[in-house]
Order: structure tokens, then sequence, then C-alpha cells
């Protein structure tokens, strides 16, 4: 499945409702969900992986987890204005 910014300009609570919804479809049928998305915090919610990309070209895939802390100074910056 791939969504592009599900949850832009959307009430607070239909996003927990459209989040839990996209958790619950990965976790029944075990299926990979792409997001694209500008929201950094919702990317730690919601993914195992992340692909940051600039000008359309990959820059990093890793583990949520490298982006909380990421060594390229352009991602440090993104993660911290979001």
């Amino acid at each position: 499945m791939i969504i592009d910014e599900p949850t832009a300009n959307i009430d607070p609570n239909f996003i927990k409702l459209i989040e839990s919804t996209l958790k619950s479809i990965n976790e029944k049928y075990k299926t990979t969900i792409l997001i694209v998305t500008h929201n950094t915090a919702q990317s730690f919610r919601l993914c195992d992986e992340i692909v940051f990309m600039k000008d359309g070209c990959v820059i990093e895939h890793k583990n949520k987890e490298y982006f909380k802390s990421p060594e390229k100074e352009f991602i440090k910056e993104f993660v911290r204005l979001n």
C-alpha cells in the first residue's frame, strides 16, 4: 500500500484514527505500507524503517532509531525543525 501525506490538514482526532487503522492493517495483513510524509513524528510512530530523500534522491535508508540522532547535518536539521 502506498499513501501520500495521509493526515495532512486533518483534525487531530482523525489523525489518531487514521494512524491506528494503518497499524491495524499492517499487523492484520502483514503488508508493507509506504508512507510519504514530511511529518517526522508520525514516521517515528508508524514506521520501522525510514527512507530520507532530498531532490529526488535517497540520502538515507535506515531503521527509525538512526533518525533520532542522524549523522548528516541536513537530516539533523530537518528532524529538528519537524
